[in-house]
């Protein structure tokens, strides 16, 4: 697939992919709260199908295209956010990243420890525990 270089590019389907992959590596690289991050491609990847087909269409621009490019935005952010959530499934299946068992197991221990429901103990076999600590 060539890189979309042209507004009627941008409006099919390839290049609403195409934008919603980088919305999507933009948006979880820069925003706090991950949970807000597909809901956001879809709405960033929306407008600019939108823009691009404006800006292809111009005065032409009618209500059945604006549906048209809402359709191919919803269409091309799912598809990238369904093939994002699959790397990332599988590659914790094969034991590599956040949802690898390992990784699960760390995150669990870091929100138990930063909630202070859990106590551990930096250096075990050289000092006594503290009272209430547990051992993992």
């Amino acid at each position: 697939m060539d890189i979309p270089i042209t507004y009627e590019a941008l409006a099919s389907f390839g290049g609403g992919l195409f934008l919603a992959f980088l919305a999507g590596q933009w948006l979880a690289k820069y925003l706090k709260d991950w949970r807000w991050t597909n809901l956001l491609v879809l709405g960033v990847t929306i407008v600019l199908i939108e823009l691009a087909h404006w800006l292809t269409y111009g005065a032409e621009f009618t209500g059945r295209q604006a549906g048209l490019a809402a359709f191919w935005g919803f269409f091309a952010a799912s598809a990238e956010t369904l093939g994002y959530e699959t790397v990332l499934n599988v590659l914790g299946r094969m034991g590599v990243g956040k949802r690898s068992d390992e990784g699960i197991k760390d995150a669990a221990i870091t929100t138990l420890v930063e909630a202070n429901i859990l106590a551990l103990d930096v250096v075990p076999n050289e000092c006594p525990p503290t009272p209430g600590s547990r051992t993992i």
